[in-house]
């Protein structure tokens, strides 16, 4: 296999050990095997996206609307959702579940944002909250969404705990440093 200096690797990877570049001047993805055979490659409209843990859809925005491309096929749909929001950008998906994380924007009508969790499965909201978080995962893909407290000087942060979900305060976690996995958005 050939990897140019134009493509870029990604942070995708898959359990099978497939992982991804992207060439930004052409739009596409190749995906490679652990041996670096490449195995597809693809274009899509934009490379600003997500792939599903099982490498069969990709996820990304058009004109702030969540759509999805079946690599094998090329087709491209809106994904139905429990109800229309618009989108400002994909965060990220969960490391073992095809859940994703968007800004959204939470009316309308204004450009309020804030956070939504998107259960591919089942295409419903988990989650949506007028607040931005930065997602972070655990090993065990535990969920914690850390929001930044100026007045603390730290980040809150709120997390599922036995079905409900737990908030703690920056002032409980000095010193607390919050790094995130940079989407191929950045």
């Amino acid at each position: 296999a050939c990897i140019t200096a134009d493509m870029r690797m990604h942070n995708t990877c898959c359990a099978d050990d497939t992982f991804a570049a992207f060439n930004a001047d052409e739009n596409e993805w190749i995906l490679f095997d652990s041996d670096l055979n490449q195995k597809k490659r693809f274009d899509v409209e934009t490379i600003y996206g997500q792939f599903s843990h099982d490498l069969t859809e990709y996820y990304f925005l058009k004109d702030s609307v969540l759509c999805s491309m079946n690599i094998e096929t090329g087709k491209v749909s809106p994904v139905e959702a429990a109800f229309n929001l618009r989108f400002n950008s994909l965060v990220d998906i969960h490391p073992t579940e095809d859940k994703l994380f968007l800004n959204a924007f939470l009316s309308p009508d204004t450009i309020l944002g804030g956070t939504a969790l998107l259960d591919l499965g089942s295409n419903s909201f988990s989650m949506i909250s007028s607040d931005s978080f930065i997602p972070h995962f655990t090993e065990d893909s535990d969920v914690y969404f850390f929001k930044y407290n100026t007045d603390a000087g730290g980040y809150d942060v709120t997390y599922s705990a036995d079905g409900s979900f737990v908030f703690a305060d920056a002032s409980l976690l000095p010193g607390v440093k919050v790094y995130r996995r940079l989407s191929n958005s950045e």
